[in-house]
């Protein structure tokens, strides 16, 4: 927790730092209100005594504080798994129920509040570390099934088209029915909607029927450098954070199109993978 806590609070200078340079030294000030920093620059001391907090986060530093308070709660989650399993997990989703009936939430600085709501998301937490300590072995026949497979596969499909009519409005005519429509939004990401719950568990689903555990590929060089940046997943998502916002800004100053989307998408993975690498490297 102290890690995660650490890394967000030194993520949150760099960014501050960053966008700071851009809006000052540029004369670029509408990248503050992008990227949610007016309030720093309006009142920089209680900005940054509410980011200690963990309540004032600028755009993109939400998952960090999200998972310092689950991370704070999970050795009594494990211990209340380790005396009964399947009493926990049913605990967790009652708690998710309460969460949709009640709305408890945190709050974050200066209104508002936090983007993933800690009661809501414990579930996938609770349902992972449930998974991980014989849960997924006791569903494995279910797991392997291939009627569970294919039903994993149209929830997929199903969702990209939901998530198609986002971007083409025009296709929600032929994709989107009405009904459809009143009966699955709003879509809540704050309150981990039980539609992208059950999305997560059939990518879960596809993943084990074609990457089960000991699979080659799982050690191909050719996934070398997803697997470093893996091994070094707190490093390397402060450091997409922060390119983010480089990435994010030599676009708009550009008015890019789609090669130099590609061409930036490329070089910030290229960043983090070789970054990855070095940290790799220097441990050992």
């Amino acid at each position: 927790v102290w890690q995660i806590y650490a890394a967000h609070i030194m993520l949150f200078t760099i960014m501050v730092a960053e966008v700071s340079w851009v809006v000052i030294y540029l004369d670029k000030p509408f990248y503050a209100e992008e990227v949610a920093i007016t309030d720093f620059f309006k009142q920089p001391g209680i900005a940054m005594v509410q980011a200690l907090l963990l309540r004032y986060r600028p755009l993109n530093m939400d998952v960090l504080p999200l998972y310092c308070v689950l991370m704070a709660c999970l050795p009594l989650i494990l211990l209340l798994m380790r005396w009964r399993a399947n009493v926990t997990l049913a605990m967790s989703v009652a708690l998710y129920a309460a969460c949709l009936r009640y709305d408890p939430h945190f709050t974050a600085f200066p209104n508002g509040y936090w983007s993933f709501n800690p009661f809501a998301w414990q579930l996938l937490f609770v349902f992972g570390a449930w998974c991980a300590l014989g849960g997924a072995m006791r569903m494995s026949r279910v797991l392997s099934s291939p009627v569970t497979l294919w039903i994993a596969v149209a929830y997929v499909l199903a969702a990209f088209c939901v998530t198609l009519t986002w971007y083409f409005p025009q296709l929600g005519n032929y994709l989107m029915p009405h009904w459809l429509e009143q009966l699955i939004y709003p879509i809540s990401k704050a309150d981990l909607d039980i539609l992208r719950f059950a999305h997560f568990v059939a990518l879960a689903v596809i993943a084990v029927y074609f990457v089960p555990a000991g699979s080659p590929i799982l050690t191909s060089r050719w996934l070398w450098p997803m697997i470093l940046c893996g091994q070094n997943s707190l490093e390397i998502f402060c450091l997409g954070v922060a390119l983010g916002f480089t990435g994010y800004f030599v676009l708009t100053e550009l008015a890019a199109g789609l090669v130099l989307h590609v061409l930036v998408g490329v070089e910030g993975v290229a960043i983090m993978s070789g970054v990855a690498w070095l940290l790799s490297w220097s441990k050992h």
